[in-house]
């Protein structure tokens, strides 16, 4: 973002830098120990759960999410112009991301794994997420903090935004994440209660 004449590339330095000048303080309340397992849960997911979506979305499943973006691209993109005037142009842009972040994902490591590795990579990350909310309406406690902020939108992606994927059967029809789906739940009716469509109300596990 730019802020007072400076560009601030990251979201977190850009958090930090909007709580100082504007006096804001986010995550009041927070002993040291929570901000400490706070930042930690941060962390995992921008360094690791990340990258399992990125690889699900830009690799494993990228011929359904690229045809979902397309669908999207002419409601946020074009507003009324029809989809075959940003069919092309989307297609072509997604087209030519592909190889780059194939190689990003090589050279962090997750895109040399198989896929038996991956899903216990994914399972292991949503685990750790569902174990620590356990019974909480929120990570920290009953208030929304700025870790649910980064939690909530990887866990989006996963549940609406990666048809037919592992994350989405995990959180949508796995019984140990029951909780962690209706969080994410929470969260979106929280803080966009307007702009998706509207989720199912109920957790409904296959017999």
């Amino acid at each position: 973002m730019t802020w007072r004449g400076e560009t601030i590339a990251d979201s977190a330095f850009c958090i930090e830098r909007l709580t100082k000048d504007l006096g804001v303080r986010l995550d009041e309340g927070l002993s040291l120990e929570q901000q400490a397992a706070a930042y930690a849960i941060r962390k995992m997911v921008e360094e690791s759960t990340y990258w399992t979506v990125a690889y699900a979305r830009w690799v494993e499943h990228f011929g359904v999410c690229r045809k979902q973006v397309l669908l999207e691209s002419s409601v946020f993109m074009g507003g009324d112009l029809p989809y075959s005037v940003w069919r092309p142009l989307h297609g072509l842009l997604m087209r030519m991301a592909q190889p780059a972040i194939k190689k990003a994902l090589h050279a962090q490591g997750f895109g040399r794994f198989d896929r038996q590795e991956r899903q216990h990579i994914i399972e292991q990350d949503l685990l750790a997420l569902a174990n620590y909310l356990g019974g909480k309406p929120f990570m920290m406690g009953d208030k929304p903090t700025t870790v649910d902020a980064c939690v909530f939108g990887e866990l989006a992606l996963c549940v609406w935004q990666l048809p037919g994927s592992h994350h989405e059967h995990l959180l949508t029809k796995d019984k140990r994440f029951e909780a962690l789906y209706h969080y994410t739940l929470r969260l979106k009716n929280l803080l966009f209660p307007e702009c998706w469509p509207r989720p199912p109300k109920t957790y409904d596990p296959p017999t």
